[in-house]
């Protein structure tokens, strides 16, 4: 009976997981959010880039380990602060070699083994969309870099019951101004970056 009476339990908490997850809906309010810190889920953030070969295609790759960090505030959003870490190791093209010669021939991995982005200014335009202007630190140089913003919506996850916030990005660079121009113009030097991400709030 007390086995009959777990199995039951858990279909049912199963049950009740599903229902969430089909009724779940979040909302682009930004004054019920809680404040706190948040940071992003490993298992849903992307850095991908994209940059042009021999006008060929769009050669595209992503980083595999990004970490989020928001210090949020509902009563006063653009002060937040957010900081990200992006180490240079994670980088993945789909091809060893490539990704090789990438962190070698390209980035100076042992001297500059990570990639930082601070926020310095955040701009709404709308209840969802904004700018954020901030300082990438990569390859040893600094410089400014803007990402244009879309907030996708805040609830508590479905599953795990935690405050969550989504967002999406794009921006931008000239990889030169990096130190990374190594065969420009043949390899274009404007790298186009797409940040998916969902922030979680610490317990």
């Amino acid at each position: 009976m007390a086995f009959l009476a777990v199995v039951s339990l858990s279909a049912c908490t199963k049950i009740e997981q599903g229902l969430a997850v089909l009724s779940h809906d979040v909302s682009t309010r930004i004054a019920p959010i809680p404040a706190g810190v948040y940071h992003s889920d490993p298992d849903h953030v992307f850095v991908h880039f994209s940059l042009w070969h021999l006008d060929y295609s769009q050669f595209t790759g992503r980083f595999d380990d990004v970490a989020i960090a928001l210090h949020f505030d509902p009563s006063a959003p653009t002060q937040s602060q957010l900081d990200v870490d992006i180490p240079v190791a994670s980088l993945n093209s789909g091809s060893a070699a490539i990704d090789g010669m990438l962190k070698t021939e390209f980035f100076d991995l042992k001297a500059h083994p990570s990639i930082r982005f601070t926020a310095n200014t955040t701009t709404l335009l709308d209840a969802q969309t904004g700018q954020i202007e901030g300082m990438l630190e990569m390859n040893g140089r600094t410089h400014p870099l803007l990402l244009e913003v879309v907030f996708n919506g805040y609830a508590k996850n479905p599953l795990t019951g935690v405050p969550t916030m989504g967002f999406s990005a794009h921006g931008e660079l000239d990889r030169s101004d990096w130190g990374l121009g190594k065969w420009v113009p043949a390899v274009g030097k404007t790298v186009r970056l797409q940040i998916e991400a969902e922030l979680v709030l610490d317990p």
